[in-house]
């Protein structure tokens, strides 16, 4: 049986009378926050100048972003006990 990937807060609270509830947890979830850093460096590749990216392609960055994300989600999931 395979282990269905988690997709926690990124950067849960720690204090407070509900610290360990995840439903008072608030914020951008791990999947988004890898999809950032992912999209920063498809940004940043040795190359590619953001300003003569038509704008129609920002969709397709996105997907690619949101594609190294899910990977990433799944990997981290395979290698926790």
């Amino acid at each position: 049986m395979s282990k269905e990937p988690e997709n926690p807060p990124a950067f849960p609270g720690n204090d407070g009378p509900n610290a360990n509830n995840p439903d008072f947890q608030t914020g951008m979830t791990l999947l988004d926050w890898f999809a950032g850093m992912a999209l920063q460096g498809i940004i940043a590749t040795e190359g590619v100048n953001v300003w003569d990216v038509p704008t129609d392609q920002a969709p397709l960055c996105a997907r690619w972003a949101y594609g190294y994300a899910e990977a990433m989600i799944a990997e981290r999931a395979r290698r926790m006990p």
